[in-house]
């Protein structure tokens, strides 16, 4: 995983996620292979999938604090989030969803939309957009270069926003 190797039981990482299961032990696999090369993720995001792989618990912060700078809380949540898709681990998934739910600002909010749209997450969008729609959140959310992103990128979600917003405001 970029330039760190990180060791792992092949039977863990198959018994946690069946892409790995199918990458050493389907039909194309290889059980015998000793190395897997891994180009989608930082080596922090691997680092704390397999800490929760072998521990069935969500890695603290403080657990990768030797690894990249960018290991905060939501910002691991949301890199594991997709990860835990892409290696389609369940419960990694579900328990980021939460996080993410948990700590949405209006700093964060526009890019954990994209995620959850990304990664089909109809909780954690149905979260976002009720925070963003709320009047007194709308004005800061829009303040932040995540919004920005989904005016260009993602104009679809910015539609739901507006509709949930309308819901909002008749309540």
């Amino acid at each position: 995983v970029g330039n760190e190797e990180f060791r792992a039981h092949k039977s863990i990482l198959a018994a946690r996620s069946p892409v790995f299961r199918a990458h050493f032990f389907g039909l194309v696999g290889n059980p015998d292979k000793e190395a897997v090369v891994i180009e989608e993720f930082e080596p922090f995001v691997f680092k704390a999938m397999l800490l929760f792989l072998y521990s069935d618990e969500f890695p603290e912060t403080h657990e990768l604090s030797d690894s990249d700078s960018l290991c905060t809380s939501t910002a691991i949540a949301q890199h594991l989030l997709a990860a835990a898709d892409h290696y389609n681990i369940a419960r990694l998934k579900l328990m980021c969803e939460a996080k993410l739910c948990e700590g949405i600002t209006a700093n964060t909010v526009a890019d954990t939309l994209a995620l959850a749209e990304r990664h089909q997450c109809p909780q954690l969008k149905s979260v976002c957009l009720k925070f963003a729609a709320k009047p007194e959140n709308l004005g800061e959310v829009m303040k932040f270069d995540g919004y920005a992103h989904l005016e260009k990128w993602c104009p679809s979600l910015l539609t739901g926003l507006l509709k949930t917003n309308a819901v909002v405001d008749r309540k």
